[in-house]
C-alpha cells in the first residue's frame, strides 16, 4: 500500500480508474459511462494495444447463458466446495448472471456484431465444463459473438472505443493509494514510460487485472502445480492479487472498489 500522506503530486485525476482491459475492465467502463455519461473514466493496461484483451481475447469466446439462478448457485457451490463463496455474494452473482443475456445482445447490436446461440465453432449447443457438479442444470446453452476467433472481445472493445473512455496501454498497476486509518482507496500508482505516476480516482478504483496462470511461482505456491504452461495471455501474472494481499495498518486487506455510479469512495475491509 502507498499511503495517502506520501502523495506529493497527482499526475492525473479521473472519476473511475479501471485497472485491466479485458472483459471485466471493458464491461466496467461501458457501465460506468452509461450510468453517468459525464464521468471521466480511465483504463490502464499493462500490455501493449496489440496484446491487450486478457484471456477474453485468447479464450474460445463461449458465453454461458443461465436461466435458473438456483441451479447456478448449486453448481458454483459444488465447484467451490474447498473454498466456499459467501452466500450473499453468491446470491447476487447468480441473479445477475441469469439476467445478463439481453445486455450482451445489446452490446453486440450496438456495434453491428452478430450474437448467436451456440459456440460458433461446433454443433454443440452448450459447453458443459463440469457436468458432474451440475453443469447440465446450470447452463441453459452457450452463446457467442461472431466473428470467430475473438468476436466477444472485439465487440466489447468496440463498445469501449465508441465511448469517451481513455485507455493507457503499457501502463501497469504498481500500488493502491490508501488512507491507512480509514482504509479508503483514493487512487493508484502506475508505471508509465519507466516513471511512477499517481492517478487520483474520485469515485472508485476497479481491479480487473486477471489471474496468475502465467506466474509459475504462484501456481506452485497456491495450487502445488509444477511446470504448467497455460495457453492464454502472457499478461496474467498475478499482479493485482499481490497488490491486494499487501498488509496495511490495522490489518486491512483491500478487497473491492466502489460502484462507478456510486458517490462514495472505494474502501478496504479489515480482516
Amino acid at each position: 500500500m502507498s499511503s495517502l500522506a506520501s502523495v506529493t503530486q497527482w499526475h492525473h485525476e479521473v472519476d473511475v480508474l479501471i485497472c485491466g482491459f479485458g472483459m471485466a475492465g471493458s464491461s466496467a467502463a461501458i457501465d460506468a459511462i452509461d450510468a453517468d455519461p459525464g464521468a471521466k473514466v480511465l483504463i490502464i493496461e499493462k500490455m501493449s494495444e496489440r496484446y491487450a484483451g486478457g484471456n477474453a481475447r485468447a479464450s474460445g469466446q463461449s458465453l454461458m447463458i443461465n436461466k435458473n439462478p438456483e441451479a447456478l448457485k448449486e453448481y458454483q457451490r459444488a465447484m467451490s466446495a474447498p473454498n466456499p463463496i459467501p452466500e450473499d455474494m453468491l446470491d447476487i452473482w447468480a441473479t445477475r448472471m441469469s439476467q445478463l443475456e439481453p445486455w450482451i445482445q445489446a452490446r453486440a447490436e450496438e456495434v453491428g456484431a452478430k450474437f448467436i446461440k451456440g459456440t460458433g465453432f461446433s454443433e454443440r449447443e452448450a459447453v458443459l465444463e463440469f457436468p458432474e457438479f451440475g453443469a447440465r442444470e446450470a447452463v441453459a446453452y452457450t452463446s457467442t459473438i461472431l466473428p470467430i476467433p475473438a468476436g466477444v472481445w472485439l465487440a466489447f472493445k468496440a463498445n469501449v472505443d465508441k465511448r469517451p473512455v481513455q485507455v493507457m496501454y503499457e501502463t501497469p498497476l504498481v500500488d493502491l493509494i490508501q488512507d491507512p486509518d480509514t482504509l479508503e482507496v483514493f487512487g493508484a500508482v502506475v508505471e508509465q514510460n519507466g516513471q511512477r505516476v499517481n492517478i487520483k480516482a474520485r469515485r472508485g478504483v476497479i481491479i480487473a487485472v486477471g489471474g496468475y496462470e502465467n506466474n509459475l511461482d504462484m501456481q506452485r505456491n497456491y495450487c502445488g502445480y509444477q511446470d504448467i504452461h497455460p495457453l492464454g495471455t502472457p499478461g496474467n501474472t498475478g499482479d493485482g492479487i499481490k497488490i491486494l494481499q499487501r498488509p496495511v495498518p490495522s490489518s486491512g486487506i483491500c478487497a473491492i472498489a466502489a460502484s462507478p455510479a456510486a458517490s462514495g469512495r472505494a474502501s478496504c475491509i479489515p480482516m
